[in-house]
């Protein structure tokens, strides 16, 4: 049921924004657009992975930010030097 959902929702919806920038909060979240980036329906170069669940019981979430902090900035800074040259 909430495969059907993501799919025949989210993964429509989503697909009406050219070039979003998403940011997931979790690796749960960041699984589902892995998978959704896997069928075409993203861009994975438009995923910020890596980016923690914000919630008081991540008790990891300032390690895994720390650990993934330089490859998210790479990954924003690209992302919108092309949004520059785009847009």
């Amino acid at each position: 049921m909430l495969k059907k959902n993501i799919m025949e929702g989210f993964a429509t919806e989503i697909g009406t924004i050219e070039q979003p920038l998403i940011i997931p909060l979790g690796v749960n979240v960041s699984k589902v657009l892995n998978y959704l980036a896997g069928q075409d329906y993203l861009d994975a170069n438009n995923i910020l992975l890596g980016f923690p669940h914000p919630s008081g019981g991540n008790g990891h979430r300032h390690k895994q930010f720390a650990a993934n902090k330089e490859q998210m900035k790479m990954m924003l800074q690209d992302y919108f030097s092309k949004e520059m040259t785009v847009g």
